[in-house]
């Protein structure tokens, strides 16, 4: 909510990216389930982007094809907005793609710039995954490209000196951290409400 419907810049972020501190799904999760709230509220289209292309798993979780997404659209320059699907109502999918194609390298920030701006005209949202901090330069690449970075932070597990290192990694990239988000985080209930219950 602080980042989508009551930022304290007042400047709402359209494009957001969600990156993982260390290698892991929780990231295009996280991203996923944000995009399903967003849709559900009626706030407007959504388009998820799967652009962690070492490692997507999003075309999974929507149960479509693979292809034809992103990688195709950057090898291509076919337009993003109509290799996107709509895979529940005002909720959009651009998946990887073939990721042999732009998964070491042949991505450009100019070219992934041109996309975001592009889907940001045909949607009111994209929310992307990038994947890991640090994976092959590719997060690092990518979170320039979007209005905004959210980190995926698994709770009790990631060192904290781990996670100041990605986030200065992210800013030194040229990305703009918008907050970070705790996974598999746990709330002990102390004991003596606990026997209240």
């Amino acid at each position: 909510r602080s980042v989508f419907l009551s930022p304290d810049s007042g400047r709402v972020p359209r494009s957001v990216m969600f990156a993982s501190v260390e290698p892991s799904s929780q990231s295009a999760d996280v991203c996923v389930r944000v995009a399903k709230a967003l849709a559900s509220i009626d706030s407007g289209t959504v388009c998820v982007v799967d652009a962690n292309l070492l490692c997507p798993s999003m075309h999974r979780t929507f149960g479509v094809d693979q292809e034809p997404g992103l990688a195709d659209v950057l090898e291509h320059g076919n337009a993003g907005r109509f290799a996107a699907r709509e895979v529940e109502t005002g909720l959009w999918f651009l998946p990887a793609g073939r990721t042999s194609i732009g998964s070491h390298g042949d991505i450009t920030a100019d070219r992934m710039k041109a996309i975001a701006a592009e889907l940001c005209e045909s949607f009111d949202w994209v929310l992307g995954d990038i994947g890991a901090i640090g994976s092959a330069g590719q997060a690092s690449t990518l979170a320039p490209c979007a209005d905004g970075v959210v980190l995926v932070v698994a709770a009790n597990a990631t060192r904290r000196a781990v996670a100041l290192k990605a986030k200065q990694d992210l800013v030194a990239a040229g990305g703009c951290l918008l907050g970070a988000v705790f996974t598999d985080r746990t709330f002990p209930i102390p004991e003596a409400i606990y026997r209240r219950l």
